[in-house]
């Protein structure tokens, strides 16, 4: 057993300077012999274990399940909501996270993930020292509308082809529908349900049931099932405002482009997304801190 602190290179050492024997045994009578726990799987888990799902979710599942059985984890549970990815940390085991994460910046979540690490102090120089053509890419990224870098002056700079995406792509897609589209449905029906209690509220009314300034907004409760599991959780306005940034760019869009996106969204399973409207346009006020999300004016019938 060692003790350590955060930025001593060893996996399971912490700030309070902790015991930890790395065994997945309880630190009390533990010792050095002990064997590992093993843990039990589902059908569909060891299906992903074995890579009938495809390797990112096969490398993505045996790197939480190393981690578990470290602590002694006997199986894995269901998340009650989506979680927040941060590594605002630093030590020598961010190595083969970044290797996981670049498989998965392949599958389009540049955003996401390596978006903030970049910007983190500390683990944008751990990539940048590990996976330096990661940290390049990820840097080129962060430029937003167009790249600027001399090695990749000779680059096409265009988009994939909408109607030949490739599978990794797809795949991610038809993921995030099928675990995004059950709380993006609950949370716009919450905000439908908050506009028939709230019929006569002004524009630049706050949307949230106590008219409190916070920067997570309740307006109201979202019950929806994700991966069978029912979730219960606040309704937060932000889906509503950031899905109208969508339907502003599907409006743009001329005919052709539209019944391409129609497409594109039905094969992946997403017509949730399409089949919704806000009743009445949400407006994003960031101008003094926290930001907050306001009515807009009426929709005219």
């Amino acid at each position: 057993m060692k003790k350590t602190d955060q930025l001593g290179g060893n996996i399971g050492a912490d700030c309070t300077h902790s015991m930890g024997t790395h065994t997945g045994h309880s630190k009390h009578k533990a010792k050095a012999s002990d064997p590992m726990v093993q843990m039990k799987f589902t059908a569909e888990e060891q299906d992903i274990m074995d890579g009938k799902k495809g390797p990112l979710l096969q490398k993505s599942i045996k790197t939480i399940i190393a981690y578990g059985q470290l602590f002694g984890a006997d199986s894995l549970v269901d998340l009650d909501h989506a979680p927040h990815l941060a590594m605002s940390w630093g030590t020598d085991a961010v190595g083969p996270f970044l290797k996981i994460y670049k498989e998965l910046a392949d599958a389009a979540l540049m955003e996401a993930i390596h978006a903030h690490l970049g910007r983190d102090a500390y683990p944008a120089p751990i990539m940048k020292k590990t996976a330096p053509a990661l940290f390049r890419w990820t840097e080129t990224m962060n430029y937003g509308h167009y790249v600027q870098d001399a090695e990749l002056s000779q680059v096409p700079q265009k988009y994939l082809d909408a109607d030949n995406l490739p599978k990794p792509l797809m795949d991610f897609l038809k993921l995030m529908a099928a675990d995004f589209g059950p709380l993006f449905e609950a949370n716009a029906k919450a905000y439908e349900a908050w506009l028939i209690a709230n019929p006569n509220a002004p524009e630049g009314t706050r949307v949230t049931n106590d008219q409190s300034r916070m920067n997570r907004q309740a307006m109201g409760r979202a019950v929806y099932k994700l991966q069978g599991v029912t979730i219960k959780r606040d309704a937060w306005p932000d889906t509503v405002n950031m899905h109208q940034y969508v339907l502003e760019v599907v409006d743009a869009m001329s005919a052709k482009d539209k019944a391409r996106w129609t497409k594109l969204m039905k094969s992946i399973g997403g017509e949730v997304f399409l089949g919704h409207r806000p009743s009445r346009p949400v407006v994003l006020q960031s101008e003094d801190a926290p930001y907050q999300i306001v009515l807009g004016p009426k929709v005219k019938k």
